[in-house]
């Protein structure tokens, strides 16, 4: 068990690295190490942001990317764990949805900011209490991948608006299953958001 726990949390620090790397290419070649991403226990506030939010919280880059991570992309339909037609970034296509394929990165990024929005609202209505941007993050990823309704009904739930925040990463760890079995996947991702939820955040 406890090298099982290592495994995961060196594949977050891995994740965690790559968007790391990902961000300073974007920054191009600027000297200003004043501007670089730095990995930090807690976020840090700055003139656009606050250190805690309630009811109108908004996912930050590091909660794409994560979204992103583990639900990886397709320009083409294909069913997922549970049995549902999906394309990009884990878009579950509705009754009558139809896209033109291959679905560009463009229109999938585009695709992926509505879907968060979604789950972004259902967070920001069940959740009443403060939030950090990193526990924020964690909890739209879960909720992205899982449904409002899985959330709004869960002991998960309970436990954070009860300001139980140390039991949360054991809560998120009974969301494994699909179809009746248990998920590698989701135990990696689960694990994952866990440790995002209580470990801090990542600010550029």
């Amino acid at each position: 068990m406890k090298k099982t726990v290592k495994l995961l949390g060196l594949v977050l620090s891995v994740f965690l690295i790559a968007v790391l790397i990902i961000n300073i290419t974007k920054e191009g070649d600027a000297k200003d190490t004043d501007n670089a991403p730095t990995l930090l226990t807690e976020p840090t506030p700055t003139p656009q942001s606050k250190p805690f939010c309630v009811d109108d919280c908004t996912i930050s880059d590091t909660g794409l990317a994560i979204i992103k991570f583990f639900e990886g992309f397709s320009p083409f339909t294909y069913i997922d764990a549970a049995g549902h037609p999906t394309i990009g970034f884990g878009h579950l296509i509705r009754p009558g949805e139809t896209f033109n394929e291959p679905l560009t990165g463009v229109a999938a990024d585009e695709l992926l900011r509505k879907d968060v929005q979604s789950a972004e609202r259902d967070v920001n209505r069940s959740v009443k209490v403060p939030f950090l941007i990193h526990q924020f993050d964690a909890i739209v990823s879960f909720t992205f991948n899982l449904g409002g309704g899985a959330l709004a009904k869960s002991t998960l739930l309970k436990r954070i608006n009860a300001g139980r925040h140390e039991d949360v990463p054991a809560q998120l760890d009974r969301w494994v299953y699909a179809g009746g079995k248990k998920l590698r996947g989701l135990v990696l991702r689960r694990t994952a958001e866990g440790v995002l939820y209580s470990g801090g955040g990542f600010s550029e």
